[in-house]
């Protein structure tokens, strides 16, 4: 599903079809992504779910500590 972007007031949206924007009602919106975020992550998931939650326990945050 594309995500949109309205050429006069900028808002954002998610549909299936392109269509007047719902705020100002201005024509042809930008296309941002032809798929939105939330539909590639998953997609990714769904590819290979062990190496994405393996992946999850590799990474830690020690930038409080300054060491890398």
């Amino acid at each position: 599903m594309p995500y949109y972007k309205c050429r006069k007031c900028h808002h954002e949206w998610e549909d299936w079809r392109a269509r007047k924007c719902d705020w100002c009602g201005a024509n042809k919106p930008i296309i941002l992504e032809g798929k939105t975020p939330l539909e590639k992550f998953v997609k990714m998931l769904l590819k290979d779910p062990v190496k994405f939650f393996k992946g999850i326990g590799d990474k830690k945050d020690v930038s409080h500590t300054r060491k890398k």
